[in-house]
């Protein structure tokens, strides 16, 4: 890539030595226009590419937390099957025999969660890729194959091992009699290294639950600050569609004009129709071409600027039915085209760049491509449009009617999205399009027919779903979060139910016992939100080109995850602690 590179640099370079008059080079230079070449795999996966990491990335913190989930309860076992293996050990069996048993135990645990999750899996993939609202490349061949299953595999058999040896790694002989001796709960107790194991555990899950949560919340203030942004069209009762006419069917420029035409007068004189018309593209459906403008009188100087504009190509009432407020002057009308009057719109951003101290009306552009070269006399001005995205400035458009070129060599566009005002609503109108253009031409294909509400959705798609997947994960973080706490705290207390017992009966109330708990399970909670702020900041960098008007270091949503995460750490430690206020003191003392 890096040859090919400067191989185009090269023939760029030499544009001045073939073609001295053109100015090319000095044009590609003055508008940024550089040749990038990059990989066909990455023209292939596009701009979803860092959508489909961040999810990647999600799924890989949720299966880490399952598994710190799984090593804590895998923890807890071992802790409360300390004495029986002490007694299996201490009346003969090798610790062959009892490998065999844990590994047992593990392989039917482990086999019937993988099994279950696989089922589950395909059922979720099923339905996730039916509301895929993007074009995802390749999604067709998204399932569960063989690889899939062979990770599974490998995983499954990964966690049916290490299940099977922590018991034996705790099985010391030491500590086995010490079992034996105490009755298995003081011995269960000194083992400092295992809390300190299993708080930790519990710690690390918190922490990448809380980055989860910071993703998806950061996300879910993108898709807000989307829904905020004013399109510049109405969205509420418009219906388009696309309609292509072949040159075989309907050959020359005034008879595909005349079918356009006839076209929208039949649509518009439909009940319940406030108003129709034609667009080449209507607004976030895709880019516009764009090409340079003279504007007259203008004198272009070494080093300036050159006007960089995108060409909207619309009818008659195409204003009116969109919602597009005319500023200034008039809208386009009948007779307006290449043979008639040559008059044009500009958006209000192109005005206000290029005409700054006084009114564009009755001002001249021309420009290559479809301007022909010939003076355009600018007729009014419209509002600004976000045409290519929500998430980007609003272009600077100018609108041609739909019949442009030369007076000689007039042209006219084939290919026009249809849009529809209606009172009945756009899914309503449906019957009734298809109707009236197959009343003018059975044979004239249509497509594309949505509401523009759908077009709206459509653009903030890869935005919302990101948003919905990091959403469900970072809430199977939270769920699994909640009972690795719940699970910890639980445990602490039934290994302390003696030191309670003796706690209340020097006097202490179920307050103040419960307050303990709730303190442990806070501790937890707490040092899980600080390390999960430290990791968050660092990762949440990575989706801020993703990010639309929110910062990726967003106070509030650092804020608003942080005191959730730290409730529900309080949350997960208030039935434990209810459990522990509730022992009674002399049935703890006389526990064995």
């Amino acid at each position: 890539l890096k040859a090919l590179d400067t191989e185009f640099q090269g023939l760029l370079s030499r544009l001045t030595d073939l073609y001295p008059e053109s100015g090319g080079a000095g044009f590609l230079a003055d508008v940024g226009i550089k040749t990038r070449n990059r990989p066909l795999k990455e023209d292939l996966v596009g701009d979803i590419e860092p959508t489909l990491w961040i999810l990647l990335g999600t799924v890989g913190l949720v299966l880490l937390i399952a598994c710190a989930n799984v090593a804590n309860l895998a923890l807890v076992r071992a802790e409360g099957r300390r004495q029986e293996l002490a007694v299996r050990l201490a009346m003969g069996a090798g610790r062959r025999e009892v490998f065999r048993l844990f590994m047992g135990e593990s392989l039917i645990l482990v086999g019937a969660a993988a099994i279950l999750g696989l089922v589950i899996a395909d059922w979720a993939l099923r339905i996730s890729l039916g509301f895929i609202p993007f074009d995802l490349p390749r999604a067709a061949e998204i399932g569960i194959d063989q690889r899939i299953l062979a990770f599974t595999a490998l995983l499954s058999l990964v966690c049916c091992i290490v299940l099977g040896l922590i018991p034996l790694a705790r099985a010391r002989v030491a500590g086995l009699a010490g079992s034996l001796r105490d009755g298995g709960e003081r011995g269960a107790t000194s083992g400092r290294r295992t809390h300190r194991l299993r708080d930790g555990l519990a710690v690390v899950q918190v922490a990448l639950a809380l980055v989860l949560l910071v993703g998806a919340g950061l996300m879910f203030r993108s898709f807000q600050a989307l829904g905020r942004v004013d399109p510049g069209f109405f969205t509420e009762g418009l219906l388009t569609a696309r309609v292509i006419v072949p040159p075989g069917e309907i050959q020359g420029w005034d008879e595909t004009a005349s079918f356009f035409r006839q076209l929208q007068q039949r649509l518009d004189a439909q009940p319940g129709v406030e108003g129709a018309g034609l667009t080449r593209r209507v607004p976030l459906s895709g880019t516009l071409g764009f090409t340079t403008v003279d504007l007259e009188g203008r004198q272009q100087e070494p080093g300036a600027d050159y006007i960089v504009a995108h060409l909207a190509f619309s009818s008659p009432g195409y204003l009116e039915a969109m919602g597009i407020p005319l500023v200034e002057g008039r809208a386009l009308q009948t007779g307006d085209g290449a043979q008639g009057f040559r008059g044009a719109l500009v958006s209000e951003s192109f005005a206000r760049r290029w005409w700054p101290d006084g009114s564009p009306l009755g001002r001249r552009i021309s420009g290559g491509g479809l301007l022909s070269q010939e003076w355009w006399e600018v007729v009014g001005v419209v509002g600004d449009v976000h045409q290519a995205s929500l998430a980007q400035d609003p272009e600077h458009l100018v609108y041609l009617p739909i019949t442009t070129g030369s007076r000689e060599a007039p042209h006219t566009m084939r290919a026009m999205d249809v849009v529809v005002r209606t009172t009945i609503g756009p899914l309503g109108f449906l019957p009734v399009l298809q109707r009236e253009l197959n009343a003018l031409n059975p044979r004239i294909p249509v497509a594309n027919l949505r509401s523009m509400s759908a077009v709206v959705n459509q653009a903030n798609a890869q935005t919302s779903f990101t948003m919905a997947m990091l959403g469900a994960s970072a809430g199977i973080a939270l769920l699994l979060g909640l009972v690795g706490i719940y699970g910890v705290v639980s445990y602490l207390v039934s290994l302390r139910r003696r030191e309670i017992g003796v706690r209340m009966a020097l006097g202490a109330t179920t307050t103040s016992v419960r307050g303990m708990v709730v303190r442990e399970g806070l501790a937890l909670g707490v040092g899980g939100v600080a390390l999960g702020l430290i990791a968050a900041g660092f990762l949440s960098s990575l989706m801020s080109s993703l990010l639309f008007g929110v910062r990726s270091l967003d106070p509030a949503t650092y804020l608003s995850v942080s005191v959730a995460l730290v409730t529900v750490s309080a949350l997960a430690s208030w039935l434990p602690a209810r459990r522990a206020a509730g022992v009674d003191p002399s049935m703890a003392l006389r526990e064995d």
